[in-house]
């Protein structure tokens, strides 16, 4: 096989691969952070481009595109799940988000987690 002349890691690389999927936990998902980051805390350079190419590969999707594909009944229950973890009421919107990307690995919108814990709260309450 040829060398090619960018020093790029192999769409095989678990590692690069994993630390992608870390990174769609803790809901960061802008290829230019992600760059910057691999590149900080790991010593991995990748383009922006080239990791935007191994999200879609891998199936990683930003909120918008997750929200999209879920059904209601499905936006409902993953909210719903994380309400009932929360009986004081204490969460936000945004740390409704945080947990339903750390817990089931999808990213909803905010505007999404924001809808549905307000009216999924004046049902419960």
């Amino acid at each position: 096989m040829g060398n090619n002349q960018y020093n790029c890691v192999s769409k095989n690389d678990k590692r690069v691969n994993q630390i992608l999927r870390e990174y769609q936990r803790r809901a960061i998902t802008n290829c230019h952070r992600i760059s910057q980051l691999l590149l900080v805390e790991h010593n991995i350079t990748m383009s922006p481009t080239t990791i935007s190419r191994r999200r879609k590969d891998l199936h990683l999707q930003a909120g918008g595109a997750t929200t999209r594909l879920l059904s209601n009944v499905v936006k409902r229950q993953l909210v719903a799940d994380q309400l009932s973890q929360d009986p004081l009421s204490c969460r936000g919107p945004r740390t409704v988000r945080e947990a339903i990307a750390a817990t089931s690995g999808m990213l909803p919108t905010m505007l999404l987690s924001y809808s549905l814990d307000c009216n999924l709260r004046s049902l419960i309450m």
